[in-house]
């Protein structure tokens, strides 16, 4: 992944981080990656593992 499209995926996940609730989130993901399925499919699947990870860091504590 070149760095501009990191920093791209960067910015929108951390704009979906913002919203409260997954549904908030995912209308964050669709607004940025429409008609770009490839896209929606890498931000879909990078907030699963940001949300998995913190569910195992919450089981942790």
């Amino acid at each position: 992944m070149d760095q501009i499209r990191w920093k791209k995926i960067e910015g929108i996940i951390d704009e979906a981080l913002d919203k409260d609730t997954p549904k908030e989130q995912k209308k964050i993901i669709d607004k940025y990656s429409d008609k770009n399925k490839q896209l929606h499919q890498e931000l879909l699947l990078f907030l699963e593992s940001i949300h998995e990870a913190q569910e195992e860091n919450f089981l942790q504590k």
